[in-house]
């Protein structure tokens, strides 16, 4: 549990009302094992006495932090210790040279991520370092906690402060470049040396928690890491933490993405999966429903993953009982099946999310002081990265298709990815040569490769964009980039017709309810290829009339007027399959995967599909938003398969599924329970697959599948 208290110190009676001890009742009261809390807030002022920085008036005579720590381990919970970093009110009242300086203002606007209420600090400012490194050094050494949380450990705005621009120009030799280019080397090592500077602001503030600490726990907010490139907060950094954790608002499409990632981070498991009991952080008393709460609860420990809520207190200090109570029956319920967890997660599909690909290829050449202005209140963008777009809805995609699947980082593709059968990479337009000998060493050695878009079109250390850096492996050459809204693919191959029938064509880009704006990017645009002599075209190209115009009143070009219909049929390829080494790849210049269509989802998962072949861990009959997820336990001599509905309205309904797996080689299925209850379950073997008729499900079940050694 975490209580947010982001209060400030202008109002006497703020936190007047404040008692560690009570919060504690209630924390025990709600079944709560852990209780994250407030040692420094935004405001910049700690609950407790530091050498260094502010102290919050309600603190002023007492050591809250101490109290808390206190009334915690006397109830058997263990405390954490919450820390903020950048975001840091007290620090740039008290020394505005610390500030975060925004690219923005050399156009005269003050742009940064969070708006005015903020001040953050630079983390390049080697007196804002020795200020933090001074308080968390004093703070555990004051203080045993079990585990310390760095909160906001990334950048809020492209920092030009003096610090960083002394630091750049130390490093390269040059200043902060101007321009936005993801096709410059100058842009790409500056963007390489922003995310350098946050992971070595972490890892010293981790050296020093721990020189005073040895064994603490050490982690720092996954939370900004898949906002894209402007945060400057890489998913591998989580790697540097004894478990990775996060705190995440983005629905249940982002739950399912982090999930997946978080299995694959941190030095430890399970990681740490946080989020809010209301809608979002701005509303403060609209409580979520309580099936949404426990949705949300069960999705993630049926990802082997730890849950914790967020609250807010009231500023006078007290928090609502009642939403205790309800914290505490979904809180009883986790602990129901718990005893259930562990594993290793079993998939058959890998997608590969890069932090270097998280970019809108559109910005490449624009002014970073000019676009970041007119961003407004998100200047992330990340609803519009389409790297992250794509990996999102393809991920959305496979769980509804019943397909194992995971999310892995750049230190899982560049590891073993033998485990898996197919590796799908949604428009990754930035790779660099390592992630590409990782994608040839892997279709080399039999794997399957789907890729997409702009995958492997920049290096992400040298630019360019002049061909496609993997085409070796799709079997495609690059001719050209496309220009105008929307296009169409044209199916040459029986896998992609059936998807299409009865249409004859597949349209990609546009936009509904808007003739003329589509998805091409004039900088950046999708690919335009042709199809190597050795690939087999499974779709080819055809264009809207009078393309690439959007068509205009004055200029009479164009078929429709409410539509732009398919109109001249190309050659040229735009799905290719190719055969690589021993493997294979299916590469669609369209991303398929993003889903604009049902159509197009339903063309990516059967190219998936086809990938994969007949044989396959996880095969599943179920209505869509039923979520499954495998672990094998080995030491318990079976595998176990969570369903989940994930359904947040009440009540529940009741959802038929079946589902059938394979057990490990040399083994033979001897039973299958239900662990709600422990009752046999039906099923029947055949073709090597264990079939099993799971009934109706409403919530949430585990299924074990035993198996004993040959047969």
């Amino acid at each position: 549990m975490l209580l947010d208290m982001h209060i400030p110190d202008w109002d006497p009676s703020f936190l007047s009302a404040y008692e560690p001890s009570d919060l504690a009742d209630l924390y025990a009261e709600a079944n709560v094992d852990g209780v994250l809390f407030y040692c420094k807030s935004h405001l910049g002022l700690s609950y407790w006495p530091t050498p260094v920085g502010g102290v919050h008036p309600a603190a002023a005579q007492r050591d809250l932090v101490g109290e808390m720590l206190d009334a915690l381990r006397q109830r058997g919970i263990a405390p954490a210790a919450y820390h903020t970093t950048i975001f840091d009110n007290w620090a740039i009242e008290n020394h505005p040279d610390w500030s975060v300086v925004p690219i923005s203002r050399r156009v005269g606007a003050d742009m940064p991520w969070h708006g005015p209420r903020y001040g953050t600090a630079c983390p390049s400012n080697p007196d804002y370092r020795q200020y933090e490194r001074t308080q968390i050094a004093a703070l555990l050494a004051r203080y045993d906690f079990d585990a310390l949380w760095l909160d906001m450990t990334f950048w809020n705005a492209v920092c030009i402060c003096p610090s960083c621009e002394a630091r750049y120009r130390d490093e390269r030799g040059v200043d902060i470049p101007q321009d936005i280019d993801w096709r410059s080397p100058e842009w790409a090592a500056f963007q390489s040396a922003r995310e350098r500077w946050l992971e070595e602001f972490i890892a010293e503030l981790y050296a020093v928690a721990r020189e005073v600490r040895p064994a603490i726990a050490l982690t720092h907010n996954f939370g900004a890491a898949t906002h894209g490139w402007y945060a400057g907060l890489r998913t591998d950094a989580s790697n540097l933490d004894s478990f990775a954790a996060g705190d995440i608002y983005g629905g249940r499409d982002e739950q399912l993405v982090v999930s997946k990632l978080f299995q694959h981070l941190g030095g430890t498991q399970p990681a740490e999966f946080m989020t809010t009991r209301t809608p979002d952080l701005a509303n403060h008393v609209e409580l979520k429903s309580e099936q949404q709460m426990m949705t949300e609860a069960l999705a993630t420990i049926m990802h082997n993953g730890a849950f914790l809520f967020i609250d807010a207190i009231d500023p006078r200090g007290s928090v609502n009982p009642g939403v205790y109570e309800r914290v505490g029956r979904v809180f009883d319920e986790i602990q129901r099946w718990e005893p259930q967890l562990g594993g290793e997660p079993l998939a058959d599909v890998a997608i590969y999310y890069s932090d270097d690909a998280s970019v809108l290829p559109s910005d490449s050449g624009a002014s970073a002081a000019t676009t970041l202005s007119a961003a407004h209140e998100d200047p992330t963008r990340k609803s519009d990265l389409p790297h992250l777009r794509a990996v999102t809805a393809a991920s959305a995609a496979l769980q509804r298709a019943h397909i194992p699947f995971t999310v892995l980082t750049r230190s899982s593709l560049l590891g073993d990815l033998a485990d898996f059968r197919v590796l799908v990479l949604p428009d990754v337009v930035r790779m660099d040569a390592a992630e590409r000998d990782a994608v040839r060493s892997f279709a080399a050695a039999g794997g399957a490769v789907y890729a997409s878009g702009r995958t492997s079109l920049i290096d992400t250390e040298s630019g360019g964009a002049d061909h496609l850096l993997l085409g070796d492996v799709f079997g495609v050459t690059l001719r050209g980039t496309e220009n105008g809204d929307g296009f169409y693919l044209t199916p040459r191959d029986p896998i992609l017709a059936e998807q299409v029938a009865p249409e004859h064509h597949l349209g990609h880009g546009f936009r509904p309810g808007w003739v003329g704006s589509g998805y091409a990017d004039a900088a950046l645009g999708l690919p335009r290829v042709s199809a190597d002599a050795d690939a087999t075209v499974y779709a080819t190209l055809t264009l809207p009339y009078a393309y690439p115009s959007s068509g205009s009143l004055h200029g009479h070009d164009f078929a429709s007027i409410h539509s732009s219909p398919p109109w001249t049929e190309l050659d040229d390829a735009a799905v290719t399959a190719h055969a690589f080494g021993a493997g294979r790849s299916i590469y669609s210049v369209a991303p398929l995967e993003r889903g604009g269509s049902q159509v197009e989802t339903r063309a990516f998962i059967a190219l998936v599909e086809h990938l994969l072949g007949g044989e396959r861990r996880l095969r599943a009959a179920g209505h869509p938003d039923i979520w499954l997820t495998m672990f094998a336990q080995p030491d318990r001599r079976r595998i176990v398969v969570n369903a989940l509905a994930y359904r947040t309205e009440e009540p529940a309904m009741a959802l038929p599924l079946t589902f059938e797996v394979r057990t490990p080689a040399g083994t033979q299925a001897i039973a299958v329970t239900r662990l709600s209850d422990d009752t046999a379950v039906q099923w029947h073997e055949s073709d090597g697959s264990v079939h099993v008729d799971a009934g109706d499900l409403y919530v949430f079940e585990m299924y074990a599948v035993e198996y004993a050694t040959g047969g």
